[in-house]
């Protein structure tokens, strides 16, 4: 059994599930860095969106050793780009057990660093790209491995697809009563008005 494939993700990746992508292993992956724009622009779309909020966090779920390094800034001049860390196939040294690696940001205060001596760098463009070209992409880059969920991970994932819909369901029937209770609240709120203005009236 593949390391990190053996159960479902966490509830907020169930849609995005199949996929183990061994990038140590098969391809000496070292460092996926996507560089995302946080501010709207055209470069910013649901198109390349939903590869670094769904695919990214899958990947990482089942690769937890390999890192993944999300650097957001708001500069609209700068494209978004993916870059991934391979280690070159005709390297004669050792890998290194451990290599520096900065942590995600928010700021822009953690740019992609330039590769080791034993180390290709793959840079991505992703402005106006769609989500799965950008995946299917990595995937062809790192030589990763598709896998299909077994038949308890598919109840388990129908599951959740269920209390996901369920709890949809719930929050439309509060917001109706919500929006119900505050228009009963309006008429009566008319009503007490229109009985003042009456009273002044008469009397």
């Amino acid at each position: 059994m593949r390391p990190g494939c053996s159960n479902p993700p966490p509830r907020g990746d169930q849609n995005t599930y199949g996929l183990c992508n061994e990038l140590q292993e098969r391809s000496y992956g070292r460092q996926v860095s996507p560089y995302i724009k946080v501010s709207g622009t055209s470069t910013n779309t649901p198109k390349n969106r939903k590869f670094w909020r769904e695919n990214l966090p899958r990947l990482k779920y089942h690769n937890p050793s390999v890192p993944m390094i999300v650097n957001r800034h708001s500069r609209n001049n700068k494209k978004p780009t993916l870059s991934i860390y391979l280690r070159k196939p005709d390297a004669s040294t050792p890998a290194p057990a451990t290599r520096s690696q900065p942590s995600s940001s928010r700021n822009n205060m953690s740019k992609a660093t330039p590769p080791d001596a034993d180390e290709k760098i793959i840079t991505v463009d992703m402005t106006e790209k769609h989500s799965s070209h950008i995946l299917e992409y990595v995937l062809a880059e790192t030589r990763a491995v598709p896998i299909k969920p077994t038949k308890e991970e598919i109840r388990e994932l129908q599951e959740l697809d269920a209390m996901a819909r369920q709890a949809e369901v719930d929050r439309a029937r509060m917001r109706s009563l919500r929006e119900e209770k505050k228009r009963e609240e309006d008429m009566l709120k008319r009503a007490r008005a229109a009985g003042g203005v009456a009273e002044e009236e008469d009397s």
